[in-house]
């Protein structure tokens, strides 16, 4: 009998402890691992109210820097310094400005009037220059030219046309002048074989030297001048 008492009992509090445990609240907040103590805070610099008084925490004040006004200053050693921040003792500069050139009409005029004279006599020299020819005086001749053309290039300006008429000539000396609409001269000279009479036509090519880098429109380029020496 006692035997079967024990067992009823163990039996009722098992129970009891399951359904305290099963009906029991749960606590659903998620679990967060523990983290270490916080290291306390520095303390606050002390704010003071009157803008011109300064702390220990409170950088000191630069200098502005002025991108327009150089100064100068000159330190304990002697030398001179010069920067766009001011300092105790620096001095501002009063620079002229160096984006701007005028030029009076006066001497507008007199650097014109003296390029002009530069081209004339260079192109005086050119045509003075003495070039080997037969001694009589049939020597330099008239011949029909057609289809000339003048043409820039980088570097030179391209001259060429075609002899279609005029005396009989082995070895045909031309010197050739051009002008442009901008008040340029260049002039080349070239040898044409077998020209003239019975020969026929012939074409002639001469490249002048003038350079042309492309930043500004290409100048426009006609032949003004051609004179002939038969040499043959």
């Amino acid at each position: 009998m006692d035997k079967h008492i024990f067992w009823v009992g163990l039996v009722i509090t098992a129970a009891i402890a399951w359904g305290i445990h099963f009906f029991a609240p749960k606590d659903t907040r998620p679990q967060t691992p523990p983290t270490q103590a916080r290291q306390p805070m520095p303390p606050r610099p002390q704010v003071v109210n009157n803008p011109g008084a300064t702390t220990s925490n409170r950088p000191a004040a630069q200098p502005e820097i002025s991108e327009d006004q150089i100064y100068r200053w000159v330190d304990e050693k002697g030398v001179t310094h010069f920067s766009n921040r001011p300092t105790a003792n620096a001095e501002p500069v009063n620079l002229k400005p160096l984006n701007t050139i005028s030029i009076p009409e006066s001497e507008q005029a007199r650097i014109d009037a003296r390029r002009a004279q530069e081209t004339r006599n260079y192109l005086a020299r050119a045509q003075s220059k003495v070039l080997p020819q037969k001694s009589h005086a049939s020597a330099r001749r008239t011949y029909v030219i057609e289809r000339t053309s003048a043409e820039q290039k980088p570097k030179h300006v391209e001259l060429s046309g075609r002899i279609s008429g005029g005396p009989k000539c082995r070895k045909l000396h031309l010197t050739i002048q051009a002008r442009s609409d901008r008040g340029g001269a260049v002039y080349a000279r070239t040898m044409v074989r077998n020209a003239g009479g019975s020969f026929g036509s012939r074409l002639f090519e001469a490249k002048a030297r003038n350079y042309w880098d492309g930043n500004y429109p290409k100048p426009a380029w006609k032949i003004t001048r051609i004179d002939f020496t038969c040499l043959d």
